[in-house]
């Protein structure tokens, strides 16, 4: 069975790189621009998450409230926060020391027109 990653990010093309390079790798991917739509997912209970992959910045929550009501259903899901700030300059009490930052610029390359 391959691992489930549920991406969350409000920019749809950046949805779409993620959501298209894990599937290809063949990840099972749980894709959605909304906040509310991804707790309504797990709330389904799609079987364990093994990683969260989630934007810093979005306008109903930010990703460490997703992360924290995720990590509440499933305690051993693994997060990696995106954003379009270097890690330096997020505010340094809202991100959690373990965290690792993806910068969004990053995923650039990926871009068809990139």
């Amino acid at each position: 069975m391959a691992a489930t990653v549920m991406i969350v990010d409000d920019e749809a093309p950046i949805l779409e790189i993620i959501q298209d390079i894990l599937e290809r790798r063949g990840y099972r991917v749980l894709a959605t621009s909304d906040p509310e739509r991804a707790l309504g997912i797990v709330g389904e209970d799609p079987g364990p998450i093994h990683l969260l992959l989630t934007d810093v910045m979005m306008p109903s929550h930010s990703g460490f409230e997703l992360a924290e009501r995720v990590q509440h259903r499933w305690p051993d899901v693994r997060v990696i926060f995106m954003s379009g700030h270097t890690r330096e300059t997020l505010p340094a009490d809202t991100l959690p020391s373990n965290a690792r930052v993806l910068v969004k610029r990053q995923l650039q390359r990926f871009a068809p027109n990139a």
